[in-house]
């Protein structure tokens, strides 16, 4: 009867170290399913014109406040791939060229509107990116 009891501790036991090795495995792929997904979501919102054109030199205000708004919009997009919240090897490579390209619009904002240009995330990102436009 021991030796029952035995071999029925053992098959739980290993039972439930399947059980809890399955649920890491399903953790670790949801969070990557949801990384690629957010990619994918940010691609698509590109193309279907709710994501921001690609930037232009500003030569006036409003020029400047386009670019602006693209740099915000490029910076958060950085901001989630440089703390693995997205999966950049599905994103648009359209889009990683934008990045550049705002990038170094950014730049060139002058004035006041200077300080609202950050892109801290993106220069983390732009070695990267420039590789990827050039082939």
């Amino acid at each position: 009867m021991a030796e029952r009891t035995g071999i029925i501790a053992i098959a739980a036991l290993i039972l439930s170290i399947g059980t809890a090795g399955f649920s890491v495995y399903q953790w670790w792929s949801g969070r990557n399913e949801a990384r690629i997904s957010a990619a994918i979501d940010f691609s698509k919102r590109r193309f279907e014109g709710t994501g921001p054109s690609i930037a232009i030199t500003p030569q006036n205000q409003k020029e400047a406040t386009e670019v602006i708004l693209q740099t915000r919009w490029h910076e958060y997009l950085a901001h989630l791939i440089n703390n693995n919240r997205l999966d950049d090897r599905y994103l648009a490579q359209v889009i990683k060229c934008e990045m550049t390209v705002v990038l170094n619009a950014s730049k060139n904002v002058q004035g006041v509107a200077r300080t609202y240009v950050r892109n801290q995330e993106m220069e983390k990102l732009k070695d990267r990116y420039i590789a990827d436009c050039n082939s």
